[in-house]
């Protein structure tokens, strides 16, 4: 099973942290959230993450000082995405010229986010030589099944329903689910089309 990514999520504001974070959970990255540029600072300086997820207007500063920190002290090229309800475009380009991977304007469109870590994730992983062939085949619609495949696993208490046209390769996905999330039981597939 693919490594989930490890996000740093510095946002101040509580209702929209904590949401966040909840949707980052559930979607099966590893989120961990600061409220504050100084407390944001020191989690980067003590460990690496895969992907900061930052507000431009924190209480103590702004959060582009986390892209000085990575970028000049710590020489780090992990991608970082702004967050601001102050979107302007002129902002937009000079973050993204001083090495910010991408800027999204509030209210967050969560699912862009969402699309945005997707993408980062899969580079990091074809970085790693861990792509582009996935378990269940190369194209990105397989590569995305394999994705939501590895999420689900996490949530065994969810019923999946698998459907699609003869020779799509639905027991092959089913049988890939069920090496994730419980590779020790037998699997039984049962064609219920061949059932009088």
């Amino acid at each position: 099973m693919q490594t989930p990514l490890e996000i740093a999520l510095v946002e101040d504001d509580e209702i929209m942290g904590e949401a966040l974070r909840e949707r980052l959970e559930l979607e099966g990255y590893r989120s961990f959230w600061y409220r504050d540029l100084d407390s944001a600072r020191a989690a980067l300086r003590h460990r690496p993450f895969d992907v900061v997820v930052s507000d431009i207007r924190l209480p103590d500063g702004s959060g582009t000082a986390l892209l000085d920190l990575l970028r000049g002290e710590l020489q780090r090229p992990t991608p970082i995405l702004f967050m601001t309800a102050w979107g302007a475009i002129d902002q937009a380009v000079a973050l993204v010229k001083r090495g910010a991977t991408d800027y999204l304007v509030k209210p967050l469109d969560v699912q862009q986010l969402l699309d945005r870590l997707a993408a980062l994730g899969e580079a990091q992983r074809a970085a790693r030589g861990d792509g582009p062939g996935g378990v269940l085949g190369v194209s990105r619609a397989m590569r995305d099944l394999e994705t939501q495949l590895a999420r689900l696993a996490q949530h065994p208490d969810i019923p999946v329903l698998l459907v699609g046209e003869s020779g799509v390769g639905k027991e092959v996905a089913a049988r890939h689910l069920h090496a994730l999330q419980c590779p020790e039981a037998p699997f039984e597939a049962v064609n219920c089309a061949a059932i009088p």
